[in-house]
């Protein structure tokens, strides 16, 4: 629900993670992609699917040379457990599962190894696509996050409740 003003705090900062990808260390790239698809309640940052897929092919560009992706999408890919809404309804993106399933099945070396999301509060949960992990914290604000470190070669995700 951020505004147009936040998105702009966090580009001055250098803090704007939104369609591109950053450099964490060691081999590591983080893929981001902000906004959500069109709510019921008109949220200020909504934007169609093929919007968000535009999106995480631009970004997706930047990540190509590292070894190991995290997508920070905050909607999270459609169909999972991350993406029920309390009746248990799926609303999440069909973009960001395409992108997702995209790079599993094609160029199966640049699928994202964790996805980690939230915009669905309610649907703290994990869940996979192909070898993406998919992990929604949940509302911060309840104590929800997630902890992924590399190691042993690979990248590990694990939700975490601090309350």
């Amino acid at each position: 629900m951020d505004t147009r003003e936040v998105e702009e705090v966090l580009e001055e900062k250098g803090y704007n993670a939104h369609a591109r990808a950053a450099d964490l260390g060691f081999g590591v790239g983080l893929i981001g992609v902000g906004y959500s698809t069109p709510t019921p309640f008109g949220t200020p940052s909504e934007v169609s699917d093929a919007q968000l897929h535009s999106w995480l092919e631009q970004a997706i560009q930047q990540a190509r040379d590292f070894e190991y992706r995290i997508l920070m999408a905050h909607n999270p890919p459609f169909d999972t457990q991350t993406d029920r809404v309390s009746f248990g309804q799926p609303v999440g993106s069909m973009a960001v599962r395409q992108f997702i399933e995209k790079y599993q099945q094609f160029i199966e070396k640049y699928q994202p190894d964790v996805c980690v999301t939230g915009h669905i509060h309610e649907s703290r949960a994990v869940d996979w696509v192909g070898k993406t992990q998919i992990i929604n914290p949940g509302l911060f604000g309840a104590g929800g996050y997630v902890i992924v470190r590399l190691a042993g070669g690979a990248l590990e995700a694990e939700l975490r409740h601090m309350l």
